[in-house]
């Protein structure tokens, strides 16, 4: 996954927001059940991609697949993306399920800290992720639920929970055994931001760029 947005720390004040898109550029926004794309077209350019992943109960959750923006443009993409996913199924969005590098996680925190707006969705791991990291025996922790409705890939979460997720920065193998050797600290991957998927039902920036944007070919 590539983005290009610098930690939480900053991301609040250096946001650009609805405003901050002139006339010399266009939002594009193309969304299908199995494939959705918001992009800045002119000036500005950059785009947010994500394909259904899993589900939390009755509600689809599509993980991001693809970021690239220019510093401080990449926010905005992660809201009107979590708008349209809502306005069109009702669904939530989360991170990449097997690879988040640190700055991006840094977006993921601040949503999960710093967004009383944004509905945060505990999602529970699931057997296929227990299966991979500890494929012998018993699993030293368990599911959050019994039931597996909620239960989605959890490769990043029991990572970053371990101090070893940044897929930019450390090798998969060793990032597997951080994982399985230190279960004290994976078991605490309920607690990690990417963990969760994320739901805005408002339609703010949607409502603010009208007039800019062109949704599914037809101008808004």
């Amino acid at each position: 996954m590539k983005i290009r947005i610098r930690r939480k720390k900053i991301i609040d004040e250096a946001a650009m927001g609805p405003q901050d898109i002139g006339d010399d550029t266009e939002i594009i926004i193309y969304v299908k059940p199995t494939f959705a794309k918001v992009m800045y077209k002119g000036k500005i350019r950059g785009s947010i991609t994500a394909k259904p992943r899993c589900s939390y109960n009755d509600t689809k959750v599509f993980a991001v697949g693809y970021v690239t923006a220019p510093e401080g443009y990449g926010p905005l993409l992660y809201d009107l993306l979590m708008e349209v996913l809502y306005k069109e199924y009702g669904a939530a969005l989360t991170s990449d399920r097997e690879s988040v590098s640190a700055d991006a996680k840094g977006v993921w925190d601040f949503y999960l800290n710093n967004r009383p707006d944004v509905e945060k969705l505990r999602m529970d791991v699931d057997a296929q992720t227990l299966a991979f990291y500890y494929p012998v025996g018993d699993p030293p922790f368990k599911h959050l639920t019994k039931p597996t409705s909620d239960d989605c890939y959890q490769f990043v979460s029991l990572e970053y929970a371990s101090d070893v997720g940044d897929w930019m920065k450390i090798p998969s193998d060793v990032r597997a055994d951080g994982v399985k050797y230190q279960p004290n600290k994976a078991k605490d991957w309920h607690k990690q931001s990417v963990s969760y998927a994320f739901m805005k039902k408002d339609e703010k920036m949607l409502d603010a760029l009208s007039g800019k944007i062109t949704y599914n070919g037809k101008p808004v």
